[in-house]
């Protein structure tokens, strides 16, 4: 059953006095209250979820999903599959556009919508609705994970992988070290003085695709609240994921860059690749079925390295 509910607020602006530059932790100064507009309240009753995959999208990114629906999505959300897959998307302000993702919502209920605007700057804002929303709806999953719309995930090995993964105090994905900001104004993650002071961000997984255990999640959403908003969402994951000690570990399989590689590598090794639009995702899936899946042992998908 899914929820609906109007939107009261549309937020844009820093939530935190700016003339100083940004602080490194504030006063519950992170918004988590942002109006839920749709909401698959039910998505993980029922039967056993070992993994949530929240999906950054955007309200006329319908193609997107709907390839991502009759790829690697349609190994989730039946009642045998362990792997439930929601949508998070912001508000765009178009009435109409909202209107038909509700229709959407109402044929698939797997998407998740919130009040904030639906920009690129607000993806930080995307990403926390979509943690906090398997903290408190799909608590049962053992594992969360953190992807977006132009995505190849594998479906198929990620729940062989996730056998020999850490169950407590565990985030994996395409991850390095400390890393330092770009400061050049021209570029796409330009970040001033003021809003980022230190010289290196710390140790990070690439926004595209990551995996958290469950108790990973609720330590994410508890600290959010008192550390100010970073317009990239996987710096500011990091920052929290660093207040609690936990150290992202790099895993065999998890790139950030298109993967340009054979349709059997594809179905038994590749475990996330990205920029690939709707046709070329069809085309990738519907080839790698031709390639049989070959009988991995969790120890053989496993592979991780502390960055």
């Amino acid at each position: 059953m899914t929820s609906v509910k109007l939107p009261t607020r549309i937020t844009s602006t820093l939530p935190y006095d700016n003339s100083d530059g940004r602080p490194d932790e504030c006063s519950n100064c992170f918004p988590m209250d942002f109006t839920s507009m749709i909401s698959p309240d039910r998505l993980c009753d029922g039967g056993r979820v070992n993994l949530l995959i929240v999906v950054l999208s955007s309200v006329t990114n319908r193609l997107a999903r709907e390839s991502i629906r009759s790829t690697w999505g349609s190994l989730c959300n039946s009642m045998n599959s362990i792997i439930r897959l929601a949508f998070v998307i912001g508000n765009n302000l178009n009435k109409n556009d909202n209107f038909l993702l509700l229709e959407e919502s109402g044929k698939f209920n797997d998407i998740i919508q919130a009040d904030f605007r639906d920009t690129y700057a607000n993806l930080t804002y995307k990403t926390m609705t979509g943690l906090k929303w398997s903290h408190t709806h799909c608590s049962n999953a053992k594992y969360v994970m953190k992807t977006d719309d132009d995505m190849f995930i594998n479906t198929e090995v990620l729940p062989i992988l996730l056998q020999a993964a850490p169950k407590r105090n565990f985030m994996g994905g395409f991850c390095w070290g400390p890393s330092s900001p770009h400061r050049q104004t021209s570029s796409k993650w330009y970040v001033s003085i003021t809003q980022y002071r230190k010289p290196l961000f710390p140790a990070m997984c690439s926004g595209t695709g990551y995996l958290l255990s469950t108790d990973v999640v609720g330590n994410i959403v508890k600290v959010a609240r008192n550390i100010p908003f970073f317009y990239l969402e996987d710096v500011y994951v990091a920052i929290c994921v660093n207040k609690f000690g936990v150290s992202p570990v790099n895993l065999a399989g998890f790139s950030n860059m298109f993967v340009n590689s054979s349709p059997c590598v594809y179905r038994n090794s590749v475990i996330t690749s990205h920029q690939l639009p709707p046709e070329t995702l069809t085309r990738y899936w519907e080839e790698s079925r031709t390639c049989p899946l070959s009988p991995l042992s969790p120890t053989q998908v496993f592979h991780s390295r502390v960055v």
